[in-house]
């Protein structure tokens, strides 16, 4: 398990992020998430089966939610679905693991040994409490300190809130431990990461996420950058163990996550006229240089930080 630790989100919103998640668009090009292939293709037309396990989408047409508009017109459009999934599931469930019990449906079905699965989990949306079931509740308002690592002071209420993204968070963890554990005799190689960062009464008394006009250090500390890792079974990695030592090199990169279908065709091993090694974290040939721009109006991230990080020395110092 690789977990990386310089990694961010291009927006702090679900049906942005996927645009960019899926497509080869980047921030620091001038194209459309529409404009070039969606990764998901690419792998059907290599010989993938492509499994879609999504629990952030009703799939139900007649829907008025706006959300569920956004992402069916993207990614299951009745004529672009089909190119890219051979399986999506049917139904919504209350909590994830109920993808973990439609996978084991599909395990039994599909038998090509190469294979894509994605998982698109509700994780810890908003509201947090509705994230886990009862029982994996652990965490209560008086588990968490009164004063934030920041120093703010939080109510009794939001000390609860916080308690419930807590387990959302614990839950959303022992999801993923058994996703893992499905792959763990398998040559297979998990990406795990983030739409984006949530706010949770950490420096204010606010939490979710907020279109501030002007990016603070604090909000793109809370609401982009995000937790991104790479597992690989042991049949995996003895395979590859060029590409595992890889891997290990680049745990502290600087990534955003814009630029995914170039590392996941990497782990593949496969190569197409929009692949381009110089985004693929993974690869030796990364830039690290490369800008990364936040939101629709492309605020440079690392120029915010770098700021932030000379302000605090320079008052260190005074």
């Amino acid at each position: 398990l690789y977990p990386f630790t310089d990694v961010v989100s291009p927006a702090n919103f679900t049906v942005k992020a996927m645009h960019l998640l899926f497509s080869f668009a980047s921030q620091d090009r001038q194209t459309a998430w529409c404009d070039t292939p969606l990764f998901p293709a690419l792998f059907r037309r290599a010989g993938y089966d492509t499994l879609m396990f999504d629990n952030q989408t009703t799939f139900t047409l007649e829907n008025d939610d706006v959300w569920d508009q956004e992402i069916r017109h993207f990614l299951y459009h009745p004529r672009l679905s089909p190119q890219l999934f051979t399986h999506c599931n049917a139904d919504k469930y209350p909590f994830d693991e109920g993808l973990l019990a439609d996978f084991d449906r599909q395990d039994l079905r599909f038998r090509n040994p190469l294979r894509l699965t994605i998982f698109h989990l509700m994780g810890q949306h908003v509201a947090y409490r509705n994230r886990f079931p009862a029982e994996a509740g652990y965490f209560t308002a008086d588990s968490i300190p009164e004063y934030s690592t920041s120093g703010l002071r939080r109510s009794r209420d939001e000390r609860r809130i916080v308690a419930d993204y807590d387990n959302a968070v614990r839950y959303n963890d022992r999801v993923v431990g058994e996703i893992l554990d499905r792959c763990r005799t398998r040559d297979a190689v998990v990406v795990y990461l983030s739409d984006h960062g949530e706010e949770v009464f950490d420096y204010a008394h606010r939490n979710g996420r907020i279109h501030d006009a002007t990016l603070s250090p604090d909000c793109c500390r809370h609401q982009y950058e995000i937790p991104f890792m790479i597992w690989m079974s042991d049949r995996y990695r003895a395979a590859r163990p060029e590409l595992a030592a890889a891997i290990a090199r680049a745990v502290d990169r600087p990534y955003m996550t814009d630029d995914l279908p170039h590392l996941l065709l990497d782990l593949a091993g496969l190569s197409c006229r929009w692949f381009d090694p110089t985004r693929s974290v993974v690869n030796d040939r990364f830039d690290a240089s490369r800008p990364r721009l936040l939101r629709d109006d492309k605020v440079d991230y690392d120029l915010i930080m770098r700021q932030a990080k000379g302000n605090a020395e320079t008052n260190k110092g005074a």
